[in-house]
């Protein structure tokens, strides 16, 4: 399905669920919350790519190379 942001694809669908995956071209989706449902995403973000989170809500980060947390460059928006 095709967005402003990228576009999305369910890949799995269940009674209760589904799996979808989330392109991003550019942009973001819109701010929304969910009366009937609960999310959990999982980002990709391959070394090199400048991303930020915010928000509310847990994050959990699995770090894959050589992990160590003085490796971050930050920059100014």
């Amino acid at each position: 399905m095709k967005k402003k942001w990228g576009e999305y694809k369910v890949l799995l669908k269940g009674k209760g669920w589904w799996y979808k995956r989330l392109s991003f071209t550019g942009g973001s989706t819109s701010l929304q919350t969910h009366k009937n449902r609960d999310e959990i995403w999982v980002i990709y973000v391959p070394a090199g790519c400048k991303h930020q989170v915010g928000g509310k809500g847990d994050v959990f980060e699995l770090a894959i190379g050589n992990p160590k947390e003085r490796d971050i460059k930050r920059y100014t928006k």
